[in-house]
């Protein structure tokens, strides 16, 4: 993926004003012992956050740290697992990534040390473990499989001609400062830190498949999320003279 090369810092004296809530997610509080708590008392919260009629996602954290788990269901009730299984190590990054299909694991999942780097690349069907890769294996195959396993139009990660902001990274930078909110409940706990966002522009330019690269705390990962899936429409990448999607990265410095 290639990033989005600067970052913005944002300063704890911007004005700070609550979130509409999204009445599709609901977010829950609990103490140490996974008991039902008030959010200043709280140990942990889960978000579970409407995707799709079949779809929900529910997002762990510990209060006032990053993300730990991030899992999709079939339903709000959290039946089958049905959609990606992440979990991310203490400074926020993902570590396990896989898919579930009707509560089996199916397609590509990673495994990663705690410096990050690529441990294991394995590939399920229906539960049924069908290959395993170690780092260097994996970028040797992982062409070839990709493709039956995922399926769908190419992603591109380098291109000939860049997705970029109309007007440029001084633009980007502009709509950043100029729509980004400093959270409140992130204030008041002060909670500082810095959130990746990996996204995708596609052929029209739209941004798309918005999602956590680097957790840091709930508000501060919200807020981030929302302020990169609210951008305008940017000018596509371009291969081979026709447009096409690629990846983007985008740090985000919450700091007082």
């Amino acid at each position: 993926m290639k990033p989005v090369l600067f970052a913005i810092f944002i300063l704890a004296s911007m004005c700070a004003a609550a979130q509409e809530e999204n009445t599709l997610t609901r977010v829950l509080f609990y103490d140490a012992n996974w008991k039902p708590a008030k959010p200043k008392k709280a140990a942990f919260l889960v978000e579970q956050k409407y995707i799709n009629d079949t779809l929900w996602e529910w997002n762990y954290y510990q209060t006032k740290s990053p993300r730990f788990l991030s899992v999709q269901f079939k339903d709000q009730k959290g039946g089958a697992m049905n959609g990606h299984y992440i979990t991310y190590t203490p400074d926020g990054y993902p570590d396990t990534t896989g898919y579930y299909m009707n509560g089996k694991k199916h397609g590509e999942w990673t495994i990663r040390a705690s410096n990050h780097q690529l441990l294991y690349e394995l590939h399920y069907i229906n539960d049924e473990l069908v290959a395993k890769f170690d780092s260097v294996q994996a970028k040797d195959n992982m062409s070839r499989y990709i493709d039956s396993v995922r399926g769908g139009p190419r992603i591109f990660t380098k291109v000939e001609a860049e997705s970029e902001f109309p007007g440029g990274a001084g633009a980007w930078n502009k709509y950043i400062r100029k729509n980004i909110t400093y959270p409140e409940e992130s204030l008041a706990n002060k909670v500082m830190g810095d959130v990746v966002i990996q996204f995708i522009v596609d052929k029209e330019g739209y941004v798309t498949k918005v999602d956590i690269a680097k957790s840091a705390e709930y508000y501060l990962d919200k807020e981030a999320l929302r302020l990169i899936a609210s951008s305008p429409k940017w000018n596509p990448a371009t291969q081979d003279g026709k447009k096409v999607k690629s990846y983007k990265k985008q740090p985000i410095f919450f700091a007082f």
